[in-house]
């Protein structure tokens, strides 16, 4: 085994020293990550909209509740012009790692031509679990996390050192440097894809 080393030094070298950098890089990560304990609080955010419907929906937080309206389009004054529209938000709780999805849809061509000033917004009923919830949009949920859209690599650890990049975006929860995914990619959703925290009365104070 020894003559084979020395006879293949530079072919050994070429393999072994980019695995255990990959090795280093892993083992790195994951004692930054025992160090920083997981995120308690439920997010709201985008999952997947089109790049033009994630600018016609509007996300805000009023008095703890969510409000969501339509704007009809400045770029589009001819609502008909244009294809029926939703936009798909997930709940997800990192507590027990469930994810819920809803879709939110367009009100009707009809009354999106029935707003007479364009850039007006028309107000859309929620889902009877998101309307009972209580929300906070700040920066930093109570736990100190931060909602977060990346592009990952295609390829893993090897991938964001040699600087391949993915067209899909993601998302994750991170404090401390440390990042915990979470579930699903975003497509355009990466500008504003962040709605808000779930709090309780107590966290609500």
């Amino acid at each position: 085994m020894s003559a084979f080393i020395r006879r293949n030094l530079f072919i050994v070298l070429g393999i072994s020293l980019p695995l255990a950098l990959v090795a280093l890089i892993v083992g790195i990560q994951s004692a930054a990550r025992s160090k920083v304990d997981p995120p308690l609080t439920p997010v709201l955010y985008v999952r997947q909209s089109s790049w033009f419907d994630q600018h016609q929906f509007e996300f805000r937080i009023d008095g703890r509740r969510l409000r969501v309206s339509f704007r009809r389009s400045e770029t589009e004054p001819q609502p008909r012009l244009g294809q029926p529209r939703q936009i798909e938000i997930g709940l997800y709780d990192p507590r027990s790692a469930t994810l819920e999805s809803f879709v939110l849809q367009a009100p009707a061509i009809e009354a999106i031509e029935a707003i007479e000033q364009v850039g007006v917004s028309r107000p859309i009923e929620l889902p009877a679990r998101l309307a009972d919830l209580q929300f906070d949009d700040g920066l930093l949920s109570p736990d100190g996390f931060r909602f977060e859209a990346f592009r990952p690599s295609r390829s893993g650890v090897l991938g964001e050192l040699f600087g391949y990049g993915s067209a899909n975006t993601r998302f994750r929860l991170t404090r401390d440097g440390v990042g915990f995914p979470l579930p699903g990619d975003g497509g355009y959703a990466d500008g504003d894809a962040f709605i808000g925290w779930v709090v309780d009365e107590e966290q609500a104070r």
